[in-house]
C-alpha cells in the first residue's frame, strides 16, 4: 500500500466519539471501499497463480524438448520439476506471487477492521442512548482522550516510517545489522 492509501486506512478505522452520526453514515461507504480493495487483491493474486501455472507449462515444454538448456542429463519429473522450480524467471513469478498474497491477507484484515469498527459504533451509540456519557460527576472529555490517542498513533507510524527507511538506507549500503 501506498503512503495515501495507507494515510485513508489510518482515518477509516478511526472512530470521533464525538460524531458518531457521521460515523454510521459513513460506515457502510468505508465498509464497501476496503471490501472492494480486498476483491481487487484476490483478483491480483488469481492473474499471478494464472502466470505462474502458464509459465510453468512452457518451462516444463521447454525442459522436455530441450533438457540440455535446463541442466538436465535426465529427463525425469523429478529432475524437471526442480529444473523449473530453480529457473530465475520461476522465481520471479512466485516472488510476485508472495506478494499478491500478502496483499491479500492485508486487505481481509482490513475488511475484518472495518467489521470491528462497525460493532464499536453499534456500541458506542448503545452506551449514548443508554446516557453514559452523562452524569452528576464531571465526565470524561472524550473527545481530548481521543485527540491525545489519535497522536500517540501517529507517532508510532511516523516511528515505523523512520525505521523501515533506516533499515532500507541499511540494506542498500550492504550494512548488516
Amino acid at each position: 500500500m501506498d503512503q495515501e492509501e495507507m494515510n485513508k486506512l489510518q482515518n477509516d478505522k478511526s472512530i470521533d466519539p464525538e460524531q458518531l452520526d457521521v460515523e454510521v453514515v459513513k460506515q457502510a461507504e468505508t465498509f464497501f471501499y476496503w471490501s472492494e480493495k480486498a476483491v481487487e487483491a484476490r483478483a491480483e493474486k488469481d492473474r499471478q497463480e494464472m502466470k505462474v501455472d502458464l509459465l510453468r507449462s512452457r518451462l516444463d515444454g521447454e525442459a522436455r524438448a530441450k533438457p540440455e538448456d535446463f541442466g538436465l542429463m535426465k529427463t525425469t519429473e523429478a529432475a524437471i520439476s526442480a529444473a523449473i522450480a530453480c529457473h530465475e524467471e520461476m522465481q520471479a513469478e512466485q516472488d510476485k506471487l508472495i506478494g499478491a498474497k500478502e496483499k491479500v491477507n492485508l486487505m481481509d484484515k482490513i475488511v475484518i477492521t472495518m467489521e470491528q469498527k462497525k460493532r464499536m459504533l453499534e456500541l458506542l451509540v448503545t452506551l449514548h442512548g443508554q446516557n453514559y456519557f452523562a452524569g452528576p460527576s464531571t465526565p470524561r472529555n472524550i473527545g481530548a482522550e481521543w485527540k491525545k490517542h489519535q497522536k500517540k498513533i501517529e507517532e508510532n507510524v511516523k516511528e515505523k516510517q523512520v525505521k523501515k527507511v533506516r533499515t532500507r538506507k541499511t540494506k542498500k549500503n550492504g550494512e548488516n545489522k
